[in-house]
């Protein structure tokens, strides 16, 4: 075949093809068409069966179509009206991710809105309407978006939701509006502080808002802006504790820097420099200052005089750090935050007794003090509940072998008191032999723990160490685990890492004094903290702050929570257990 006769037969073919081709095109589109016109027909009679049947088959056999997107989408809408609703909720999710630029896509997402509210899912069925909202550009899809959305804001979502919703669209169209029922919903539930959090991100980001007046309204009802809180605070500025007064005043000012009231607090502070007598006249002059209610000071013996003066001159007096028995009884008008030494043993026993199960203790009790009362909280509540201390020992602060009291200890558990002299093989007979109590009540400083919990296990007395302060270590926890040895402990110091209140205090305070804050800090915070909430709402009179933190319960407080009992005393008392490696929060 010449090159010239080749070239006109594949001229002819293409020619034929083409003329195939545009026929069978015209074709084509004459059946998408009259499918259409058959679909549309049954969609207006309610039959979205058989238009969905139709509809798919055009989709499968003309994916190329220009319509392509529209088939899909009404595919979805049948599905949605025959109410198979898993089936149409997957259709309209997989349409925005596989074409995202149809401007079906809005619709998309008012479909999916509209699933959501139908299944109880009304978090997810506001943000899909947002969505719709956002990407519409017809005003009647934008109209019914926002409709649905303020449904939803007025009563369909929890404080929860509307916050987690809030949170996702800061500075979207719809902003003010999710802001605005946020504040409005904080305010009526008493939850001052977000609210005032919420209105004030409308008022300063969104001025010229719809509600900015209704908005104003509602930011009055805190607090005037010119009116001055006088709160005092009685710190030894000057003197040998003038260290634990520079954290007090770090603590009361970072709690008063972090919150959302419009009155200001104005800080009336006087040197007690560690002075009882002094501490109780200056109680007096802060009456006759005007201040509504007084943090401090910082000794439980300066508390004492400052108690009778708060209730002779009925000025709310909240000390964070006294921890004497019976401060809080003093008065209605006094309050203490850190439970007294008898108050924490009384919660130990109470826990080890009731919760675990223990019945028989040994109580092995450093002779300071402090660690005495804690031994007689715990054996005033075991006698109580019925338990029983089998052996009461004491040690010096200054030991520093434990072995001779601790092989007494076992002596009388085995039975086998020592009379005179002992021999070494007998000691050694007796040091082998297994013996188990149920609580071991250990009170002492971190490193005598290190050694006596090692000499126990030397010893072979099995039980549970039930501890204070000492045990919260983390030389202590390790030593603990090696030696496969449980421990129940009460701590002022120990946090959790998903302790969230005392994780923000932590950040907060290293961000602003690039230091680690100490207890008297963490209490101090608190202290105002408690307070602010009061003034929150509006509450100012020196009596009806009394009787609102009388009624305290639960606050969650960096140091830890906190409720006040009729004495005026935080009964609150956080308990650690430990084992196998983990630590975790018994109360």
């Amino acid at each position: 075949m010449t090159s010239k006769k080749r070239f006109l037969w594949i001229f002819s073919i293409y020619v034929f093809s083409s003329g195939v081709l545009c026929w069978s095109g015209a074709e084509a589109q004459r059946e998408v068409r009259d499918k259409l016109t058959e679909a549309h027909q049954d969609y207006s009679q309610e039959d979205y069966s058989r238009c969905k049947d139709i509809l798919i088959y055009l989709a499968e056999s003309f994916p190329n179509n220009p319509r392509f997107s529209y088939f899909e989408f009404m595919i979805a809408k049948c599905e949605y009206h025959l109410k198979n609703y898993d089936a149409a909720y997957r259709r309209f999710e997989n349409f925005t991710l596989e074409l995202p630029k149809s401007s079906f896509v809005p619709a998309c997402y008012f479909m999916l809105g509209n699933i959501n509210y139908i299944s109880g899912k009304k978090l997810e069925s506001a943000q899909n309407f947002v969505l719709a909202f956002q990407n519409a550009e017809g005003s009647e899809l934008k109209e019914l978006a926002a409709q649905s959305i303020e449904h939803l804001l007025e009563d369909g979502l929890s404080e929860r939701e509307l916050h987690r919703l809030a949170q996702g669209n800061r500075d979207k169209k719809l902003a003010p509006r999710i802001f605005f029922w946020l504040g409005k919903r904080k305010f009526e539930s008493k939850n001052y502080r977000e609210a005032k959090e919420a209105l004030s991100y409308y008022r300063d980001n969104f001025p010229d808002g719809a509600d900015i007046g209704e908005i104003t309204l509602l930011l009055r009802q805190f607090f005037p802006t010119s009116q001055t809180l006088k709160v005092g605070v009685l710190t030894p500025v000057t003197g040998e504790y003038s260290g634990y007064a520079e954290s007090m005043i770090k603590g009361i000012n970072l709690a008063l820097r972090y919150s959302f009231m419009q009155a200001e607090v104005e800080l009336v502070v006087k040197d007690t420099e560690g002075d009882s007598a002094k501490t109780a006249s200056l109680s007096n002059q802060l009456a006759e200052e005007d201040v509504i209610s007084i943090i401090g000071p910082l000794k439980s013996e300066s508390t004492l005089g400052a108690a009778v003066a708060a209730g002779r001159t009925q000025i709310p007096l909240i000390s964070p750090t006294a921890s004497q028995q019976g401060i809080g009884a003093l008065s209605r008008f006094v309050f203490q935050l850190s439970p007294s030494n008898q108050t924490r043993g009384k919660g130990l026993a109470e826990l080890a007794i009731k919760e675990k199960g223990l019945v028989d203790f040994v109580m092995f009790v450093s002779d300071d003090e402090g660690a005495g009362e804690l031994a007689r909280g715990f054996q005033e509540e075991a006698k109580k509940l019925g338990a029983k201390i089998l052996i009461p020992e004491r040690f010096s602060e200054e030991t520093s072998d434990f072995i001779p009291a601790l092989r007494k200890i076992k002596r009388v558990l085995l039975e086998k008191p020592a009379a005179g002299y002992v021999s070494e093989e007998e000691e050694s007979f007796v040091s082998e032999i297994p013996v188990k109590v149920d609580g071991f009540f250990i009170i002492a400083g971190e490193d005598q723990m290190l050694k006596i919990l090692p000499q126990i296990s030397f010893l072979k007395i099995s039980t549970t160490v039930i501890g204070t302060e000492g045990c919260g270590s983390g030389e202590v926890l390790n030593l603990a685990l090696n030696l496969n040895q449980e421990l129940i402990f009460t701590s002022d110091t120990y946090h959790l890492r998903d302790d969230q209140t005392w994780m923000s205090f932590l950040a907060l305070y290293r961000d602003n004094y690039k230091e680690e804050p100490d207890r008297v800090a963490a209490l101090n915070f608190d202290a105002m903290n408690l307070l602010i909430s009061i003034f929150e709402k509006e509450i100012t009179d020196p009596e009806k702050i009394a009787d609102n933190l009388a009624h305290t319960r639960h606050f969650k407080g960096a140091s830890g929570s906190i409720w006040f009992d009729q004495y005026g005393e935080n009964r609150s008392i956080p308990v650690y257990g430990y084992r196998g490696g983990n630590v975790e929060r018994l109360r």
